[in-house]
């Protein structure tokens, strides 16, 4: 995460246009949940002027995940995936925590907002459990999908449009 002294802003870069010389970012606020992460574009030079915010700063639960959408849309930057991940971060995260729970509620509201079966969407699931992006809490059942956490995977995974800032 960097600091922008010009905006008072902290933020995420995750895509860097070279021919616009700008990144891509996602705007971390420390107020209540938006419904999505705010995308910001930032350029280059107000990026090497930027203050690199330390992992562990306390930005809470709520910037926390929409620092979490802007790492999981490295792995998916578009399709069924994102907008699963905007579903996450949001509507079945519980306001304040970083924790999802897919109660029999969710999960049907999950269906039909997403446009996708009960299969596809415990498939999904799976693959973000498997990147590291979501941590198993409580076990579930058929109707109630379990409780999970949003999490960042150990290590980072490059995109391949995107370079590290300043670079």
């Amino acid at each position: 995460m960097l600091y922008l002294p010009l905006r008072a802003q902290l933020v995420m870069p995750y895509e860097h246009d070279a021919q616009a010389r700008t990144w891509r970012c996602v705007r971390v606020t420390h107020g209540a949940a938006q419904s999505l992460a705010e995308q910001v574009v930032v350029a280059d030079t107000e990026i090497a002027g930027a203050v690199a915010v330390p992992l562990g700063y306390p930005v809470g639960d709520d910037a926390y995940a929409a620092v979490w959408q802007g790492c999981t849309y490295l792995r998916w930057p578009s399709g069924h995936y994102r907008r699963l991940t905007d579903y996450l971060a949001t509507a079945a995260r519980r306001p304040g925590t970083v924790i999802v729970d897919l109660d029999r509620h969710t999960v049907r509201d999950m269906r039909l907002t997403l446009g996708r079966t009960a299969a596809t969407l415990r498939r999904m699931l799976q693959a973000f459990v498997a990147e590291g992006l979501l941590a198993p809490l409580e076990p579930g059942d058929a109707d109630h999908w379990g409780v999970y956490a949003l999490t960042m995977p150990p290590h980072p995974v490059k995109n391949a449009l995107a370079s590290e800032p300043g670079s």
